[in-house]
């Protein structure tokens, strides 16, 4: 698997007092903001935070893969492509592009098809190619994701395998779609295995009731036919329903496999028929945003230190990269601490000196992630003051009169 990740916008605003300037909001909040809004005591200012769209690639392995749904993430966009047929005349996969729903932290079940090869159906459904003299080639795999288990009734999506050809490539495999499309006759009509449809798979191909091949079914190819005495029968490509095998019988009456169908229950879908020329693949899309912060009340405090503390509360679909406090006098920030690392959702604190004492300090948590800083409300605090000094008692008659000098 791997991954990438590009940069957009998304909007976060700020509210400052009416004689904040630009230069001001800028410099504390890292960002190239836009007044939006001024009223008699306040401004409002875009900051143009961003978000990132990452994108997470799965290639053929032989088995089933995951992928666990980030914190945040609710709607995935994918790109799921079959696998080709077996042979030069192999027939293309399928590809469906689609939005999926999902919640966060929910395991999704990849299945990722491989092309046919002779007498052998790719991963995923593809069908034998027929074996007997001369062996054809197998159907291309279909490629899904699975939502709430493994079976096949699990698929939300499917994209179809394409239909293997014969051992010479003479009876081209037939493309993986929406609905699969027939493989290529050689000689004779009907030898060519059916494509799979949304609702069947494909018929076997045949000539004279010898060396038929099999029929497609839910989720695999069939089989290519054998029993000719020049070349036997492509197999069908796998998807929702496989496409049926081509035939292999004498004399020289053979045919390609048909192609898988696609299916899909998302939403915005594309159905390309005839797209990818070789293994299957699976491309899921996601939209992250900056993680969400809250500042927590600063603990610890004395005269000159405090402890200040932050919670990131979601991560907005990837992990941050970094934490960290913005503090300074109640009118402006002028000191910051930042910590590199891994962080998911949690608690984070870190401890601040040289305050001056019996003063009010304003401070914020943040945390980084691709999509950029996300910001806590402002919080408060106050200093202790320094004890008094000078303390000392005057008579007056038989009384004690007490005094001190306070603190700064």
């Amino acid at each position: 698997m791997f991954r990438q990740c590009a940069v957009g916008l998304l909007a976060s605003m700020l509210l400052v007092p009416v004689s904040t300037p630009m230069s001001q909001v800028s410099a504390q909040t890292g960002s190239n903001p836009i007044l939006i809004e001024r009223g008699a005591n306040f401004q409002r200012w875009d900051l143009g935070n961003g978000k990132a769209t990452e994108t997470d690639t799965f290639n053929y392995t032989g088995a089933q893969q995951t992928w666990t749904v980030p914190s945040g993430v609710t709607s995935i966009t994918v790109d799921v492509r079959g696998a080709k047929g077996g042979g030069g005349s192999g027939g293309k996969g399928a590809r469906v592009q689609t939005t999926l729903t999902c919640e966060p932290g929910q395991i999704l079940y990849v299945y990722v098809g491989d092309s046919g090869v002779i007498n052998a159906g790719g991963y995923n459904g593809g069908g034998y190619g027929g074996s007997y003299y001369y062996a054809a080639n197998g159907g291309g795999g279909g490629s899904d994701i699975r939502q709430g288990g493994t079976a096949l009734s699990n698929r939300i999506v499917v994209a179809g395998g394409g239909g293997g050809c014969d051992a010479w490539c003479s009876a081209i495999g037939g493309d993986g779609g929406q609905n699969g499309v027939a493989g290529a006759d050689y000689n004779y009509a009907g030898t060519g295995g059916g494509g799979g449809t949304q609702s069947d798979g494909g018929t076997g191909g045949s000539y004279g009731g010898s060396g038929s091949g099999g029929n497609g079914a839910l989720g695999v190819g069939g089989n290519g036919g054998t029993g000719g005495n020049s070349s036997s029968g492509g197999g069908g490509g796998g998807g929702y329903y496989g496409g049926g095998g081509g035939a292999g019988a004498s004399p020289s009456a053979y045919g390609g496999g048909g192609g898988g169908s696609s299916w899909t229950s998302g939403s915005n879908t594309t159905y390309t028929t005839g797209y990818q020329n070789g293994g299957g693949q699976i491309i899921i899309t996601y939209t992250v945003t900056a993680p969400t912060v809250t500042t927590v009340n600063a603990t610890l405090v004395e005269e000159i230190t405090a402890t200040l503390n932050g919670n990131i509360t979601a991560t907005g679909g990837a992990d941050c990269d970094s934490i960290g406090f913005d503090w300074g006098p109640i009118i402006s920030y002028d000191s910051s601490w930042t910590e590199s690392g891994t962080y998911g959702a949690g608690s984070f604190s870190h401890g601040i000196s040289s305050l001056n004492p019996g003063s009010i300090y304003r401070y914020r948590a943040k945390a980084h992630n691709s999509a950029g800083w996300g910001y806590g409300a402002d919080s408060l605090f106050l200093t202790k003051p320094e004890a008094p000094t000078g303390f000392g008692a005057t008579p007056v008659g038989k009384k004690r009169k007490f005094g001190a000098t306070p603190g700064e």
